[in-house]
């Protein structure tokens, strides 16, 4: 996640590789991440001397995240990363453990649970319903949104 948000790597910072290339920054900090099996994101967190929860925790409450490795460090500064993942009921309830409950992990997450409502074999018939006020409210929403300009945090 840090690379793709990532800040410019000086020369100093950089590994000698023999080039005088330096690293060049990203200019766009915002990151959407769709994680299919978000099971294997807990467990992953869980494994001694990792720091995925940290970094995911440092990257909701201010946007800059770092990892000081010793041949490789990484560092961004004003980023927006967010994460759209899946996980079955049970899966979550195995593998977001006390730790992660207690450090504020769950915290930066929306959890929502989702059932089908049922199954049509050939999608329905999407063309035959009126979309025109469904549309007019989002077109409205989307309005008031932009007349507030961008959001910070306080």
């Amino acid at each position: 996640m840090i690379w793709a948000v990532r800040d410019e790597k000086k020369k100093a910072e950089a590994p000698d590789t023999g080039s005088d290339d330096v690293d060049p920054i990203v200019t766009d900090k915002r990151l959407l991440v769709f994680e299919s099996e978000f099971a294997s994101v807990l467990r992953r967190a869980q494994r001694e001397g990792t720091s995925l929860s940290a970094i995911i925790r440092q990257a909701w409450d201010t946007g800059n995240i770092q990892v000081l490795t010793k041949h490789s460090p990484a560092r961004a500064t004003g980023a927006h990363i967010s994460i759209v993942a899946h996980i079955t009921r049970d899966e979550l309830l195995r593998y977001l453990d006390r730790t992660e409950l207690g450090n504020g992990l769950a915290n930066r997450f929306l959890f929502c649970s989702v059932r089908r409502g049922n199954i049509l074999p050939f999608g329905g018939n999407l063309h035959q319903v009126n979309l025109a006020p469904l549309y007019r409210q989002l077109h409205e929403a989307l309005d008031w949104a932009q007349q507030l300009g961008p959001g910070r945090r306080i």
